[in-house]
C-alpha cells in the first residue's frame, strides 16, 4: 500500500467517524426530545383529568404535577449525561483510531524507506557483479585451445594457449607481462 493509499484510507476512516458520531448524536437528541414531548403530553392529559375531578382532587393534581417535573427534569438530566458520556466516548474512540492511523501510516513511510534502500543496495550489488563478469569474459578472451600436435606460442602477453596431446595429457603455455612463454604439461585422471 503507497503512503497516498494509506492517507486516503486515513481520510476515509476520519470521515466515517465524524459520521457515525454526528449520527450518534443526532439519535440521542431525537430520543430524548421524544421522551420529554411524551412527558410533557402525559403531564398535559393528566392535569386536564384531574381539572374534571373537581376541587376535591385539586391537591392531588398539584402532587401529581409536581412529580411528573420533577421525573421529567430527571429524565433530561439523565439524557443529558448519556448523550455527555457518548460523546466523550466517541471523542476518544476517534483519537484512538487517528493515532492507530498515524502509527500505521509511520509505519508504511519507514517500510517505504527501507525498500528503497535495499533496492539501491541490490542494484549497486547487480552492477558490481556484472562488472566482475565482464572483466572474466574479457579474461577469458585471451584464452585459445589448439588440437593436435602443433605448438603454437602465445602471441600477446597475458595469452594462454591451451594444446591437446592425448587423452590424459595437455600442455599450457602463457605469454607474461614480461613477454616470456612460459609452459606446463598436466597429466589428467
Amino acid at each position: 500500500m503507497s503512503i497516498q493509499d494509506s492517507k486516503a484510507r486515513s481520510s476515509t476512516v476520519g470521515k466515517e467517524v465524524a459520521r457515525l458520531v454526528n449520527s450518534l448524536d443526532s439519535d440521542i437528541i431525537k430520543s430524548s426530545a421524544a421522551i420529554i414531548q411524551t412527558v410533557s403530553s402525559l403531564s398535559t392529559a393528566s392535569s386536564t383529568g384531574i381539572s374534571a375531578l373537581g376541587s376535591s382532587t385539586v391537591s392531588l393534581s398539584t402532587v401529581m404535577g409536581s412529580s411528573i417535573a420533577s421525573l421529567s427534569t430527571e429524565i433530561l438530566t439523565t439524557s443529558s449525561t448519556v448523550l455527555s458520556a457518548a460523546k466523550s466516548s466517541t471523542a476518544s474512540l476517534s483519537s484512538s483510531v487517528s493515532t492507530g492511523l498515524r502509527t500505521a501510516y509511520s509505519a508504511v513511510a519507514s517500510l517505504s524507506t527501507i525498500t528503497r534502500s535495499s533496492v539501491a543496495s541490490l542494484s549497486t550489488s547487480t552492477s558490481t557483479g556484472f562488472s566482475q563478469l565482464g572483466s572474466a569474459v574479457a579474461s577469458l578472451s585471451s584464452v585459445k585451445s589448439i588440437n593436435g600436435d602443433s605448438v603454437a606460442d602465445p602471441v600477446k602477453q597475458k595469452e594462454i594457449v591451451f594444446q591437446w596431446f592425448n587423452d590424459s595429457t595437455i600442455k599450457v603455455k602463457m605469454r607474461g607481462t614480461d613477454n616470456v612463454v612460459r609452459s606446463g604439461t598436466f597429466t589428467l585422471s
